[in-house]
């Protein structure tokens, strides 16, 4: 495997302008998921996984960032914690009230 350094210094000295290599950009919808998700930050994440209904604690957003390679440095503070537990709380109550009906 070639580092992005080696291909760099390769384009450089042989004096033709680096392109990084194209990118598939498919237009299935798993396609289209998978590029909005690496261009959400770790706090979008967070967010998103607050509002999905699918944790129950903060603990589980931190691991599920970290799963996905997500950078934890940002998810700290207690308004911002507060925010995400509200959420958290909100989504549970929700999922509850809609498998009752």
């Amino acid at each position: 495997m070639v580092s992005l350094a080696s291909r760099i210094l390769d384009s450089i000295a042989a004096d033709q302008p680096w392109a990084p290599a194209p990118v598939d950009r498919s237009y299935s919808r798993e396609g289209m998921l998978s590029d909005m998700d690496h261009r959400m930050t770790a706090l979008e994440r967070a967010f998103q996984l607050a509002r999905s209904g699918q944790v129950s604690g903060l603990p589980q957003i931190v691991e599920g960032l970290r799963g996905e390679r997500y950078s934890v440095n940002q998810v700290q503070g207690p308004i911002l914690r507060r925010q995400l537990a509200d959420l958290i709380k909100a989504a549970r109550e929700r999922d509850l009230i809609v498998h009752r009906i």
